[in-house]
């Protein structure tokens, strides 16, 4: 619902998220070369099928040719697999801050619980990391940002339909009780603050 709602429909790219993220460069760029006051930062436009093609057999180059390959081999990965294996294969490898790879090691350590064990207040919350995790992590320099974008995530699935009323209100008002950071960062507040100044002005997408 947050990351990829045409996920269960599209054939690997979004057409309208695509369009609308070319648009939104163009304007970006063009107010770079006229030095104009610009309101836009690039965006990439991806899946999250896109997403596990770049994050697994690319790399990270920021080129149109990158982006043209992300999508054929999207496209393929499609074909190939379901949805469900996408989606598993997604979970398992995406970053969730810091040294959390994958939705289990994300599960543990924010909550010190397996993924199977978390409720839709907790879920909810690790599903809104992965767009920006230094921004959004409730052990980096804004930790009330964890909690807003929970609440952006649940409004999602509630207009969505994946989840009811009532599950949005319970999960919404859910006290959330994290783990004790592990971390080997000297100034950790320090380094996602730098980490967060930096995904202002490059979108962690492309």
């Amino acid at each position: 619902a947050i990351e990829d709602e045409y996920f269960f429909s599209h054939p690997g790219i979004a057409v309208p998220d695509l369009a609308r993220a070319v648009w939104n460069n163009v304007q970006y760029f063009y107010c770079e070369i006229t030095t104009e006051k610009c309101h836009f930062n690039l965006q990439g436009g991806s899946t999250i099928t896109q997403q596990l093609v770049k994050n697994t057999l690319l790399s990270p180059e920021r080129t149109w040719q990158r982006k043209l390959k992300e999508a054929i081999l999207a496209i393929q990965i499609e074909s190939k697999l379901s949805k469900s294996e996408i989606l598993e294969k997604y979970l398992n490898q995406v970053s969730y801050g810091g040294t959390a790879y994958g939705v289990e090691a994300a599960a543990r350590m924010y909550f010190s619980k397996s993924a199977a064990e978390l409720n839709l207040a907790e879920a909810s919350l690790l599903a809104g990391l992965p767009a920006a995790p230094s921004l959004y992590s409730p052990f980096g320099a804004f930790p009330e940002r964890a909690k807003q974008r929970q609440l952006q995530v649940l409004q999602r699935m509630l207009a969505e339909g994946f989840i009811s009323d009532k599950e949005f209100n319970d999960a919404s008002k859910f006290t959330l009780t994290y783990a004790e950071p592990d971390t080997q960062i000297l100034a950790p507040h320090f380094v996602m603050y730098v980490r967060n100044q930096l995904e202002n002005q490059i979108s962690p997408d492309l």
